[in-house]
């Protein structure tokens, strides 16, 4: 479990040079996304974590650009997504209708 709802990245080399990729962990618990909007840069990859003890969860992402989806996520399990397009996003759960998180991607600054 992620202390107090805290936002955990970390950076992450890639396989381009001076390129860093920082992974954020979002938490399914209580039949929310903790937390419940991030501001990303592309690339940046985030780590979907059922973190209930008893309930599956089953994140996805559906637009025009981009696209993924979990399947059954049990208590306990990861998913990487690495986020790869510009734009805005929304996750959601199909089991938990109400559960909804909401990602801004904007282009990764060139040095």
């Amino acid at each position: 479990m992620l202390a107090g709802g805290f936002t955990y990245y970390a950076t992450k080399s890639t396989s381009v040079a001076n390129e860093r990729k920082r992974l954020f962990i979002i938490s399914q618990k209580g039949q929310k996304f903790t937390p419940n909007n991030l501001n990303l840069k592309r690339g940046d990859i985030i780590e979907i974590f059922n973190d209930d003890g008893d309930l599956l969860h089953h994140a996805y992402i559906q637009s025009k650009h981009f696209s993924y989806d979990s399947g059954d996520q049990t208590p306990g399990s990861r998913h990487d997504v690495t986020m790869s397009e510009v734009g805005t996003f929304t996750v959601l759960c199909g089991i938990h209708p109400r559960m909804k998180l909401s990602i801004k991607v904007e282009e990764t600054p060139k040095n």
